[in-house]
């Protein structure tokens, strides 16, 4: 598992949103296709997150951008029971 600092390092380094496998390119060694299919799922999660809020009326971007803080991502990343985001030994 990563750690919270980690994560947030890793969300720096990413393009959220992004359609291109490149933009998930990390330092930690995690493979990018499971950064984009973590952070695509992330993306849905801070959507939800705020259609249950008053934010609802607000576009889907404005959404995004308003929730994406390091608590949300943890909370997140935290409802996995096996980690998401394993680094190359750790897959084996």
């Amino acid at each position: 598992m990563l750690t919270k600092n980690e994560l947030k390092q890793l969300r720096k380094e990413i393009v959220l949103n992004s359609v291109f496998i490149k933009d998930y390119s990390n330092s930690l060694g995690i493979d990018e296709n499971k950064v984009c299919t973590f952070f695509e799922g992330y993306a849905e999660y801070l959507n939800e997150l705020a259609l249950s809020s008053k934010d609802y009326k607000i576009g889907y971007y404005e959404r995004i951008t308003k929730y994406d803080t390091i608590n949300n991502l943890w909370n997140y990343y935290n409802i996995f029971i096996d980690d998401p985001l394993k680094r190359g030994a750790e897959n084996e």
